[in-house]
């Protein structure tokens, strides 16, 4: 018998949600293993590809066992008592009771040699350290522009490429390519591999906006991601991933260079107007001014916004996919975004004030 503290284990099950789906074809899956010892709980769940730890204090000890995560969440964030309590029935496969204020409940269980685990770390590991700040919005941005199920598996995640003090984030869906750079420490270096895509979602979830650091591990198998209290280990997407280099649109001399929110405001209200099955965005660029269009091929329905714009090229119009543009402006940091345009029929490089991280986009054709 044991008890942990509620909202404790409540951001604890928050960071362990997204990598449990409730429809499995292993039933087991949609539980979590619950293993208490002493003064410690370890939470553990997985998809078969990725497991995520969470680790807390608790008073009392236990023999493993699972139980339903959403049932346990539900349990916990209800608000009925400071403490939760577990008790495990007797047998093979027993029943678990949970007390938590003036609430009493049972949850199914199944026996916890039969909850799949991961295989030892290997030893050809290397370790580096990353700011956890830092590495969640590299993480989220790059789960954002990474495919998630395509038929070419290697896009289903992010590549990651630790070389020389600095650790490369890439994510396209072959359409459009994030490419985000930040510092690591460690002595690791020409080690790289492919996360998965539900172990990006995980951690841009879990990892803390703080200055913790996070221990990264690497091997030519798994990656393991530790931080205070969370850690998780994932096989990595097998497959060789695209030479992206190649496919970067380059640098301009005359970009055209806008306010980020100005530009975001402009382009979520012109979408609106725009198609509803193709959400494309017009945008003419001429001396001093950027305009975005839109129109509906069902309806008279239009739109039309000019902003200001540095540039001093010639003019020049292009498409963007609006979902796409969006996205690009979210992850760009600074108050500026420059558009890099070589032609009306290539693919465009945007960037923010700082040049760690930058999106390629296909033009889509109007």
């Amino acid at each position: 018998m044991f008890k942990v503290e509620r909202k404790a284990l409540a951001e604890a099950l928050g960071r362990l949600s997204t990598l449990v789906k409730r429809a499995n074809v292993m039933p087991i899956l949609s539980h979590v293993l619950v293993e208490a010892t002493q003064d410690t709980l370890v939470i553990t769940a997985t998809d078969m590809k990725s497991w995520a730890y969470a680790t807390l204090p608790a008073e009392g000890g236990s023999d493993p066992f699972t139980a339903p995560l959403d049932k346990l969440a539900a349990i916990a964030s209800g608000g009925f008592g400071e403490y939760v309590e577990f008790a495990r029935g007797k047998g093979a496969e027993p029943k678990v009771k949970v007390t938590c204020g003036r609430g009493h409940f049972t949850l199914s269980s199944y026996n916890s040699v039969d909850f799949p685990l991961p295989g030892k770390q290997a030893e050809d590991d290397v370790s580096v350290q990353m700011g956890a700040s830092a590495l969640h919005t590299a993480i989220k941005s790059a789960a954002m522009h990474a495919a998630e199920n395509d038929v070419r598996t290697y896009l289903n995640g992010a590549y990651l490429q630790i070389d020389g003090g600095i650790a490369t984030w890439v994510a396209t869906d072959g359409h459009r390519c994030l490419v985000q750079s930040m510092i690591y420490t460690g002595d690791a270096s020409g080690v790289s591999g492919i996360i998965p895509h539900a172990a990006l979602t995980v951690l841009s979830r879990a990892l803390p906006k703080s200055d913790e650091t996070v221990v990264v591990k690497l091997n030519k198998r798994q990656a393991r991601f530790e931080v205070d209290g969370f850690a998780l280990t994932t096989i990595l997407v097998d497959g060789t991933y695209p030479d992206y280099q190649r496919i970067l649109a380059k640098e301009v001399p005359t970009p055209v260079v806008v306010n980020r929110e100005q530009l975001r405001e402009a382009v979520d209200l012109v979408g609106g107007f725009s198609d509803a099955k193709y959400r494309a965005v017009a945008a003419e660029v001429s001396q001093g001014k950027l305009t975005l269009k839109a129109n509906s091929t069902g309806n008279a329905d239009a739109g039309r916004i000019d902003i200001d714009a540095d540039y001093e090229g010639e003019s020049l119009t292009v498409g963007f996919l609006l979902g796409y543009l969006l996205d690009a402006i979210s992850v760009l940091p600074g108050e500026e975004i420059r558009i890099h345009i070589t032609s009306a029929d290539r693919p465009m490089l945007l960037t923010g004030t700082e040049p760690d991280v930058s999106v390629t986009l296909s033009q889509y054709r109007l």
